[in-house]
């Protein structure tokens, strides 16, 4: 029986749900005016007065956003490359070349259309906001770190490079924020 006690309060604990959010009713009714067609419908809270839904339209992933009022916010559809305006494609081939498209999303707000996209290039992934006129904005960038245990690497941390991925047992010379030290370098030479 302690054993069940047991069970039950760390499950408690840690934080399991055993139902969806579920929004105000001014949010569902205007999200279900709004988007009568919808399945399989997922609410999740992002702040005190702002719900988002996940849904699927006529085989479309969709979110729709809403503030407690039940005002629409912004609805991101997932989309294909060729549904991309042209400037936008332009702006990618241009400054972004080489890296491949990981996601996409159209965003409609009130006044304005946009577009999130995911990039991805090696160990590199970027997100932009663009606009159809193919202006952007860096959302964020970030590199990936990886396992590595090519002799190139492994030169590279020897060499004390920031650059070089980390093996598994051979972090003596890092600090705390895994970076190599210049003095664990020089006394390498």
């Amino acid at each position: 029986m302690k054993k069940l006690f047991t069970f039950l309060a760390m499950f408690l604990m840690s934080g399991f749900v055993f139902s969806q959010a579920v929004p105000p009713k001014a949010v569902s009714d205007a999200f279900l005016k709004m988007f009568p067609d919808a399945k399989e419908i997922e609410w999740e809270q992002e702040e005190a007065d702002v719900w988002d839904a996940d849904f699927n339209q006529a085989g479309v992933e969709k979110a729709a956003t809403f503030n407690t009022n039940g005002d629409w916010l912004l609805t991101e559809t997932a989309i294909c490359r060729t549904e991309l305006p042209a400037e936008v494609f332009k702006t990618l081939a241009l400054v972004f070349d080489g890296f491949e498209i990981e996601e996409l999303d159209k965003i409609d707000m009130k006044d304005k259309t946009g577009y999130e996209i995911d990039l991805e290039k090696g160990e590199t992934a970027v997100e932009i906001m663009a606009a159809p006129d193919g202006t952007f904005t860096l959302e964020a960038i970030e590199v990936e770190e990886h396992d590595c245990e090519s002799k190139c690497c492994m030169h590279m941390q020897q060499k004390g490079c920031k650059s070089a991925c980390v093996m598994e047992g051979d972090d003596e010379d890092e600090d705390e924020e895994g970076d190599f030290d210049k003095e664990d370098e020089e006394d390498d030479d």
